[in-house]
């Protein structure tokens, strides 16, 4: 397993996903609570259609929300 590595001293968001159009999401795979505890951003059944490069178990879309 490796290890997250830090991105060159760029702070973590500061939410798991953020509206950059209308209708359209950006999110990361960490995020920074506001008592500054970094977080998995994991998305449940918010978003009808999820696009994403990123595998790993725990992330993606439940089961329940897939039809």
């Amino acid at each position: 397993m490796t290890t997250r590595r830090s991105d060159r001293g760029a702070p973590e968001p500061q939410t798991p996903w953020d509206e950059v159009r209308p209708r359209l999401w950006l999110g990361g795979h960490f995020w920074a609570s506001p008592d500054g505890d970094v977080q998995t951003a994991v998305v449940g059944g918010e978003f009808a259609l999820i696009i994403s490069l990123f595998t790993r178990p725990g992330h993606g879309p439940t089961p329940e929300s897939i039809t």
